[in-house]
């Protein structure tokens, strides 16, 4: 991605890493997974026949898509633990054991010190409405989409589904911003 901004009176680009999110990421031989369920588990792999856990740090929500960079793992969640990858899961008890429950409603972004892979440390989180489905980041800037559901009218009657996209600036991660967002009617995947 390439921004042009005015310096002086002349045109100056600045070109802006863009990353996709995943569920896992390999940096160094440690594998990050957004679980669905558990949170944030680490795997030492660098030596991959010997494969361990590390660590964790248990996280609510349905885990949906993480970052890393600087010893830092910038996880995504969302509340609605009744879908996974995709697929509806059930509803009874033994089916959510283990499960990590939301303290929260939509979706949330954790900041994660990993800097000690066998104990990481939560740094700061921000929580925004909607579910989020995709995300990516632009520079500084994490942008996400996914799915709101709002009542229309008479109330309870039906619900309307809308799209949303929000940025966050992780400029600053222990001061992480929600700068923009914009709905539209419609679904996301």
């Amino acid at each position: 991605d390439v921004q042009t901004t005015e310096k002086n009176d002349a045109a100056v680009e600045i070109a802006r890493e863009i990353e996709e999110a995943d569920i896992f990421k390999n940096v160094d031989g440690y594998f990050y997974l957004a679980n669905p369920y558990k949170g944030l588990r680490i795997i030492d792999a660098r030596s991959p026949e010997q494969a361990v856990l590390a660590g964790g740090l248990a996280l609510g929500g349905r885990g949906v898509e993480l970052f890393v960079r600087d010893n830092l793992a910038f996880v995504l969640t969302s509340a609605d633990l009744f879908d996974c990858a995709g697929r509806p899961i059930g509803s009874t008890a033994a089916d959510f054991a283990g499960v990590v429950a939301p303290d929260f409603t939509g979706s949330r972004l954790w900041v994660v010190d990993v800097s000690d892979k066998s104990a990481p440390s939560l740094m700061t989180q921000l929580d925004f409405a909607g579910f989020v489905s995709a995300t990516r980041r632009v520079g500084d800037v994490i942008y996400a989409a996914g799915n709101v559901q709002q009542a229309v009218e008479p109330a309870g009657q039906a619900l309307q589904s809308e799209v949303f996209v929000r940025s966050l600036n992780i400029a600053d991660p222990q001061n992480v911003i929600g700068v923009d967002a914009e709905t539209f009617v419609g679904t996301s995947l």
